[in-house]
């Protein structure tokens, strides 16, 4: 007989739903929107941001190529909607534009590697070059841009969208890196940008499970206990009726099958611990690659407060568990500022700036660029 491995169970299953996921479709419509259901914020409510440079994003085209059928970490957490990849557009262009050179270098087929890119392109949330002015940033984050610009003028869109929605960035780039992060720990920390990844699939399936062991069962003995208050006031007698079956059945039952049920339990348990651990784990690890941010205080100190109410938008929209909010949601969903956070203002917001997307009445962050055809 086998010693019981909950821990082994779990990365057995973990490796499993990585591996069907992988080999998955397409799951997005052909559309602009990016709009979950219930049933996925049910069983994974936790909005894992990141924003991505050129350098990186065709690295990861080029070995989706070689690995025809299996899709690559970054693809595959972008399409199970384990994270959210946000870009600035000029990201897009660059790669749009040059793609058949970036093929050569990597020394993949050109044509090959634009069909991989079409694919990338649908799960792409782009953000419009100028969308996200320098005005939202704090003081010190201003200064970093600054000086990157004066290097590189190429990365600051990106470094600037990573700021300010207060997500991992994925560059290969140091002085890009130093501009969103600043100190030497954190620079180096967000450096292996695949462990970051695998990290971020890792807490999302990790997360879907603990859903499913414990929302399953606790559903199910919900609805047992409706429908058991609606006999009782339907049909008095026959709850009566079933709860002496119910206490008969109870006492007929040997006391070796309790062991088991217990022994069962008790395994359940073990497994609910074993999956919980390295959920932490990975959700802790994805977290620390997120820039430190100013406090919402310390940006109303040195800002407009039309700037600080723009950036609470874009954070708070940026992790909306379906995708998209009414404005009336944002203003709930919204921190304590310290400004005017009325419908008003956050309508005014929502409607001049070109970072905010109307989605069948309701608002996003960014949206798939669209895909011409064209080369």
């Amino acid at each position: 007989m086998h010693d019981f491995d909950p821990e082994g169970l779990v990365q057995e299953q973990l490796r499993d739903r990585h591996l069907q996921n992988a080999r998955a479709p397409l799951t997005l419509p052909e559309s602009s929107a990016f709009v979950g259901t219930w049933l996925t914020s049910l069983f994974d409510p936790h909005c894992r941001v990141v924003v991505i440079d050129a350098n990186v994003l065709k690295s990861d085209i080029a070995d989706a190529v070689r690995r025809p059928g299996t899709s690559t970490t970054l693809f595959t957490t972008m399409n199970m909607r384990a994270l959210r990849v946000y870009c600035a557009e000029h990201v897009v262009r660059e790669i749009h534009e040059h793609y058949e050179r970036f093929a050569d270098q990597s020394r993949v087929s050109r044509e090959r590697f634009f069909q991989q890119w079409t694919r990338y392109l649908r799960l792409l949330r782009v953000i419009p070059d100028g969308a996200i002015p320098p005005s939202l940033l704090s003081p010190a984050e201003l200064g970093r841009v600054e000086t990157l610009a004066r290097e590189d003028v190429d990365d600051v869109p990106s470094v600037v969208l990573s700021l300010v929605l207060g997500a991992a960035f994925l560059s290969k780039d140091l002085l890009a890196r130093e501009a969103v992060y600043g100190c030497q720990s954190d620079i180096e920390e967000a450096r292996d940008w695949l462990t970051l990844l695998r990290a971020g699939g890792d807490s999302s399936e990790l997360y879907k499970m603990l859903a499913e062991l414990i929302i399953g069962p606790t559903i199910a003995g919900a609805g047992l206990v409706v429908a058991l208050r609606a006999v009782a006031k339907r049909a008095p007698w026959l709850a009566v009726g079933l709860t002496g079956l119910a206490t008969y059945g109870a006492l007929r039952v040997p006391r070796e099958a309790y062991r088991a049920i217990g022994g069962t339990a008790m395994n359940a348990l073990q497994i609910v611990a074993a999956v919980a651990k390295p959920y932490y784990q990975a959700a802790e690890r994805f977290a620390q690659a997120a820039p430190a941010e100013p406090t919402w205080a310390e940006l109303r100190e040195a800002n407009r407060r039309g700037s600080v109410l723009h950036r609470a938008a874009l954070h708070v929209l940026a992790r909306a568990p379906l995708g998209v909010l009414s404005a009336a949601e944002l203003v709930q969903a919204l921190p304590e500022l310290g400004v005017g956070q009325s419908l008003t203002p956050v309508r005014k917001v929502l409607r001049e700036n070109r970072a905010f997307v109307r989605i069948h009445g309701k608002w996003q962050v960014g949206q798939a660029w669209a895909y011409t055809g064209r080369r």
